[in-house]
């Protein structure tokens, strides 16, 4: 986390131009965002987590975005918000396939199998669509 308030830190005093070699892309307020709110969601620091989250909503490759959202599934579902978490964990998923990025499909993947026992019985309609998706993909795939 300091390391991201260093960074944080870094493009606050830097200028609106060209990235500072030896960096690809500009480090932005929302880039840093999305790596603050993943970086929470994995410690489980849930406040951290939901600022990072609503901060990082600016403007990101739909990729970038998708595996943000997989991990933004994950802080709500350990919030208890599990209807919410699988449906975000849906669209993610759907990018993911859409983009043919297997980073956001094993994030989402990640995700599910982060659910405890006792929360894979839930009766949320969600995690029962998104199990479907996943079985789908997985069987297309195997074939």
């Amino acid at each position: 986390m300091k390391a991201l308030a260093d960074a944080q830190r870094f493009a606050d005093s830097a200028s609106d131009g060209e990235p500072v070699w030896p960096w690809v892309f500009r480090l932005d307020d929302a880039k840093i965002a999305s790596y603050r709110a993943v970086a929470a969601s994995r410690l489980g620091v849930a406040e951290i987590a939901a600022t990072a989250f609503d901060r990082a909503e600016a403007a990101r490759s739909p990729k970038q975005a998708a595996f943000v959202a997989a991990e933004h599934a994950r802080a709500l579902a350990a919030g208890g918000r599990m209807d919410q978490a699988c449906a975000l964990a849906i669209a993610a998923y759907d990018i993911g396939c859409s983009y043919e990025s297997e980073r956001v499909r094993q994030a989402v993947c990640s995700f599910r199998a982060s659910l405890n026992v006792r929360t894979r019985q839930c009766p949320v309609a969600e995690l029962a669509e998104l199990d479907a998706r996943l079985r789908a993909d997985y069987a297309a795939r195997a074939t």
